[in-house]
């Protein structure tokens, strides 16, 4: 049974190859022989196949750019697809401009001191109840004062920039012509608040700077004493003013060639003071008399209140046992609880807060829901690419194939003419060259025919 079915198949095998033996693609030309169309048939079914596998390769290697339109797409749909077709997605928005506030808010939380009881009128009003002839010149409780009722103003100018700023910033629109990704998104309102801080950091510190500088340029004399002492003299009929000088860093420093002059803060036990002349300046010389108290962590006593207030820092009023130690001094401290946490150190000072302005935390919250919705895309359109895609690898044998095949069957017989022809200059030659070699043959017989008949005669 077994030998049958091998039998069977090697009698089916030798029909197939008779079969293809036999074909012939120009058995009608009259002016050929069969055998060169048959020649002439293999050379054709020879280069159709090699076009075939070339067009077929071809066709599956080429990149082929599907274009995709997927109406009044949804959120999570428009988040997928900007997820897998990130360069080639857009969706065009019906509504271009659109409102900051519409997706983006702030609720400033602004640092402790500007929330605390320390800028309230009545602790403010409390620390104003001393008499400064009782105390001496460089006293911590004679600047106290001015210092938190500094510290008020500048928190309500600040939040007072901060709100003008806002309500500027949320006027504004925001124009899109497409919908931009989440992380476009995101970075485009990164960008938007980093601008909208540094405006309004670089509006603070112009006017810190400003501030600082009228009162440095125009030298006026503290009410508080504390750039300068105005004493009056009865012996002379006349005023004395005589530049205090405050000792930085070990080395003294005057009022009179420096508002910036400043020492760390103390309370001390005033004694009383004297006031003489000097007999080469003319100036009174003055000798003060005092027990120091109590040394104020953090905060500095100078010429000038506002300069001393930016280069001290509130880290004792963090803490309730400092507190209580000014209480004893100063008992209006007795209105305060101490500063809750804050993500700023300690002995930040008040300066770099302000830079800062005093904010923790600005507590954006950005909506992209919302502006996806306000956007609203009617389509949204996209592209990708794709090998080996059957259908264009079918066009294009289509297509192609028909040119490729009309070639080779014009070409073919050509091919088989050339080779023909070849094959019989080759015999041509072949035969010249089998004369040439009888003739040199016949003629180098005779020579030696002739040359035995001469050896003979001799």
């Amino acid at each position: 049974m077994a030998e049958t079915i091998a039998h069977d198949r090697m009698n089916r095998f030798k029909q197939l190859r008779d079969y293809i033996r036999k074909i012939n693609f120009f058995n009608d030309a009259e002016t050929t022989s069969v055998i060169d169309q048959l020649f002439a048939t293999r050379i054709v079914i020879f280069l159709m196949t090699i076009a075939l596998i070339i067009i077929i390769t071809w066709a599956s290697l080429t990149i082929q750019t599907h274009s995709v339109t997927i109406p009044s797409p949804s959120e999570t749909i428009f988040k997928q697809l900007s997820v897998r077709y990130p360069n080639t997605l857009s969706c065009r928005c019906t509504q271009t401009s659109i409102h900051h506030h519409q997706f983006l808010s702030f609720d400033p939380q602004y640092h402790p001191i500007c929330t605390s009881q320390f800028i309230s009128h009545l602790f403010i009003s409390a620390l104003s109840k001393i008499n400064m002839s009782d105390y001496y010149m460089k006293d911590y409780r004679i600047i106290v004062s001015s210092h938190f009722q500094l510290l008020a103003l500048l928190c309500e100018t600040v939040k007072q920039m901060i709100d003008d700023s806002l309500f500027i910033f949320n006027s504004k629109y925001f124009t899109t012509t497409q919908v931009l990704s989440i992380e476009k998104f995101e970075a485009q309102i990164d960008q938007l608040i980093k601008q909208l801080k540094s405006t309004i950091m670089a509006d603070m510190k112009h006017t810190s700077d400003y501030l600082g500088l009228i009162i440095f340029q125009n030298g006026i004399y503290s009410a508080l004493r504390t750039n300068y002492l105005m004493q009056y003299i009865p012996s002379s009929d006349r005023y004395s003013q005589s530049p205090i000088e405050y000792n930085i860093w070990g080395a003294k420093c005057s009022c009179k060639t420096n508002a910036a002059c400043m020492e760390q803060a103390e309370l001390h036990n005033f004694e009383g003071y004297s006031l003489s002349s000097s007999s080469t300046t003319g100036n009174g010389v003055i000798t003060v008399y005092t027990t120091r108290l109590f040394t104020v962590p953090g905060m500095m006593v100078g010429c000038s209140p506002y300069s001393t207030l930016l280069q001290s820092s509130l880290q004792c009023f963090y803490s309730q046992s400092c507190i209580q130690r000014m209480q004893i001094f100063i008992h209006g401290f007795s209105l305060v609880s101490p500063l809750s946490s804050s993500h700023f150190q300690l002995d930040a000072t008040v300066e770099h807060l302000l830079n800062e302005l005093f904010i923790e935390s600005w507590n954006e919250k950005r909506n992209f829901s919302a502006y996806f919705d306000i956007c609203s895309p009617l389509s949204c359109t996209y592209t990708y690419d794709r090998r080996f895609n059957l259908l264009h690898i079918m066009v294009t044998i289509i297509s192609v194939f028909g040119g490729v095949q009309m070639t080779v069957f014009f070409i073919a017989p050509f091919i088989v003419k050339i080779m023909r022809r070849c094959q019989k200059c080759k015999r041509q030659c072949n035969t010249t060259d089998n004369l040439s070699t009888e003739t040199e043959l016949e003629t180098n017989s005779r020579q030696s025919r002739f040359l035995l008949l001469y050896d003979y005669v001799l």
